[in-house]
């Protein structure tokens, strides 16, 4: 049935809560992680799951606590417990897990109802990998796979929960199109809601390129390494700084001047002329967070109006107080 509504009424429509189970980074909805077989995105989801059941924050981003349901559609229960023996740790008591190697009996809006109506904060469903629970004469053609992953979406949203859809690349990956690397059609990738793909990087081994977008989640791309527990965490980058430098010298300069910046960022991007996406400066921001508190700058993030999401930046140290000022000082 449709719904008739004029913009002044749209602009005071209520938010239907949080939008993501992890800041900027995970939202409520379907997300599709694609990797490479044996990479070690299984750690990375049951990491990210006991994350998100002990509400601690996850490679950087806040977390929104709550129940997780975990479909261990590939891997046995005693792999699972193998795999917490060598994190060291054990898995979180908010953690449900599902064992099924029976694709004809596992019926996703079934465990939904079932899991929903047991517990009331659910927040992941994880479906480790989304290959096995699907019909395996089912082709890989644009409409096919759009309907098929717009239904789950549909269940997503039903239910405000974030399903995270783990599924393998291409043979041939485009590491200048790392999302195209997904496997299957586009109509995979147009029904999500965001999309992470786990690529080990050309240049060091050790070191795994996460790549992150999705609709109102900032475009980024971290790189992890795992400790000798196996669990990620943030490595240093050193590939692209002196282009970032450039943009955040440029939203320095410019807030020491105007004192106060509040709006979006693709306005910041077209004031400064800056030749990246408004994604692109919310993830080097985010990066930089140091060099603004160096140069006595806060940042804050008001509550969104409408779909927009705003920042708030504050110089409030004196025009001889910021880093580059210094150096110049020093210089003359």
């Amino acid at each position: 049935m449709s719904e008739y509504i004029n913009g002044s009424e749209l602009i005071n429509v209520a938010s239907a809560g949080c939008d993501e189970v992890i800041q900027d980074f995970l939202p409520v909805g379907v997300t599709v992680l694609g990797a490479p077989q044996k990479i070690g995105k299984t750690f990375f989801c049951l990491q990210l799951s006991n994350a998100i059941a002990d509400e601690v924050e996850f490679l950087g981003h806040t977390v929104q606590q709550g129940r997780v349901v975990y479909c261990a559609l590939e891997d046995t229960k005693e792999k699972i417990k193998k795999r917490y023996e060598l994190f060291g740790c054990q898995a979180s008591e908010q953690i449900d897990f599902i064992f099924n190697d029976s694709v004809q009996e596992f019926n996703i809006e079934h465990e939904l109802n079932h899991f929903t109506s047991k517990y009331e904060n659910i927040r992941l469903f994880v479906i480790d990998t989304f290959a096995k629970m699907r019909d395996k004469n089912t082709e890989a053609k644009y409409l096919l796979e759009y309907d098929e992953v717009s239904k789950i979406h549909a269940l997503a949203l039903k239910y405000h929960i974030a399903i995270l859809l783990v599924t393998h690349v291409n043979k041939h990956i485009d590491y200048l199109n790392p999302f195209d690397s997904i496997y299957g059609s586009r109509g995979v990738t147009a029904a999500a809601d965001g999309m992470m793909v786990m690529l080990k990087q050309q240049n060091d081994l050790e070191i795994k390129n996460l790549f992150v977008i999705g609709k109102d989640i900032p475009e980024d791309k971290l790189y992890l390494k795992q400790d000798q527990y196996l669990k990620y965490f943030l490595a240093d980058n050193h590939e692209d700084e002196q282009e970032d430098d450039e943009d955040i010298t440029k939203v320095i300069h410019f807030l020491v001047k105007k004192k106060e910046y509040i709006g979006t960022h693709e306005n910041l991007c077209a004031i400064l002329n800056l030749k990246i996406t408004s994604r692109k400066l919310s993830s080097k921001i985010k990066k930089h967070q140091s060099v603004f508190d160096d140069n006595f700058i806060k940042i804050s993030y008001p509550p969104r109006r409408a779909k927009a999401r705003l920042i708030e930046m504050v110089y409030v140290g004196n025009d001889d107080m910021t880093v580059n000022n210094q150096d110049q000082n020093d210089t003359s």
